[in-house]
Order: structure tokens, then sequence, then C-alpha cells
């Protein structure tokens, strides 16, 4: 785990690799991350994620780096889409836990990506967490929102729909992730 502590190799675990040209095809061709591969093993993907999740927070809210690298998203980009979750409960909670500590912009993109990261059958229970979350940011932020709730009541709601509704994957089940999120925050 030393390797991830320097941030150049860090970076080159992160990013795709790319084949030579092979005999038949004179085109390059992207593979998976070195880091996506070893989150394939079983074995070594719950000590892998711990590692990649600790490390996070340093990256949140640093500006892209000279080589045009966002390392907190490309850690997020790591979670993406994996064949299977070994240890689903402890990486969405500790998910839960970076989006209470993490920057607006930050927070989008973690939020973002739960869908595309987490088990199906973890998506009510988040959905309620984060509309929990939600509702206890508006109430310590009450005295900001009180003027445009005057005008306009569904303000809140409003804006959380528009912050779960920016553009994702075309998978059929996020339609269902929204719907939940939708339901969630709507009911109550």
């Amino acid at each position: 785990m030393s390797h991830l502590a320097d941030r150049q190799r860090l970076k080159s675990c992160l990013l795709q690799s790319a084949s030579c040209q092979s005999m038949e095809s004179s085109a390059r061709t992207s593979h998976e991350s070195l880091m996506k591969l070893l989150l394939s093993i079983d074995v070594l993907q719950t000590p892998l994620v711990q590692v990649l999740l600790e490390i996070f927070p340093e990256f949140m809210g640093v500006e892209v780096s000279d080589d045009g690298v966002d390392v907190s998203r490309q850690i997020l980009n790591q979670l993406k889409w994996l064949d299977k979750v070994v240890d689903c409960q402890n990486l969405t909670k500790k998910l839960l836990e970076l989006v209470s500590i993490a920057p607006a912009d930050v927070q989008r993109d973690i939020i973002t990506c739960l869908p595309e990261i987490i088990d199906d059958s973890h998506h009510q229970p988040v959905a309620m967490q984060l509309r929990q979350a939600v509702l206890h940011q508006f109430q310590n932020c009450a005295p900001l929102f009180s003027l445009s709730l005057l005008t306009n009541p569904w303000q809140p709601k409003i804006a959380f729909l528009s912050f779960l509704s920016r553009p994702r994957s075309s998978r059929s089940y996020t339609a269902s992730w929204l719907d939940i999120c939708l339901h969630a925050f709507l009911s109550g």
C-alpha cells in the first residue's frame, strides 16, 4: 500500500493502460487501469477500497493537476461498474461518510456515482440516508432559505432534484434510482 502514498504512482495506477499496436490493427486500444484490475480480485478488493477511500479526502477540492488528472474523480471511477462488490455495506457507509465531509462539488460527484457503485439492493436505504442528510442540511440553513421559501416552497426540493438529475450513464436502473430518491424525498 506504500505504492499508493506516492502521488505519481497513485495516478499511474488510476489511469487506463494502453496496449501496444497489435499485428491485426494499427489502432491503440485502451484497457482498464491497474487499480480496476486489482479491485476485480475479491481478496484484494476490500483492503484496496479502504485505502482508496482513506486517501480520497486528500484530493477533495484539489485543483486538477497539470497533467489533467482529477484524482478524486479517478478514485470514484475505479469503484464504478465493478462486476462484484465484496463488502457493499461498508463501501456504502464510507461513501456516505465522505459525502458528509466533502465540498459541494465533490458531494455531487459521489452522489451521482452511487447508483453505478453500489448494489441495487442498497439503493433504497441510501436514498433514505441522503434524504435525511438533505433535510438536516436544510434545517441548518433555514435562515438562508427563508426568503426564497416564502416565494417558492418547493425551492429546496427542486434544488435537490436538479442535484440528483445530473447526466449519468444510460444503464436501465438509473431511472429506478431517481424514482427511489424522488419517492424518499417527497414522502414523509
